[in-house]
């Protein structure tokens, strides 16, 4: 069973602030999480409407989603507060639906 980390943040209504989000996490986060054991994908969804982005990655066990949390959670307090604050935050069984 494959695992998900999915992050909500709340991003600043400034022109660029989106843009300078997706920018940092390419060049930081995607890499952090290239890195740690069990990595599968990673998606940021956009929702303009509510000046929101959810991040979504996948994990082949829940210990590597729970680590991806710890890791993400840092680097984001070290990296985004300035564009972006986080929501809510959760790690889930993915369950496919045909």
């Amino acid at each position: 069973m494959q695992y998900s980390r999915v992050t909500t943040y709340e991003v600043l209504e400034r022109p660029t602030a989106f843009d300078e989000l997706v920018e940092r996490v390419r060049a930081g986060l995607a890499p952090v999480f290239q890195t740690l054991p069990g990595f599968v994908s990673y998606v940021l969804v956009h929702a303009h409407d509510r000046h929101a982005v959810v991040s979504i990655t996948v994990w082949e066990s829940r210990a590597s989603a729970d680590a991806a949390t710890a890791a993400a959670s840092e680097w984001a307090r070290d990296n985004l507060t300035d564009l972006a604050t986080i929501r809510d935050e959760f790690v889930g069984d993915i369950i496919m639906l045909p």
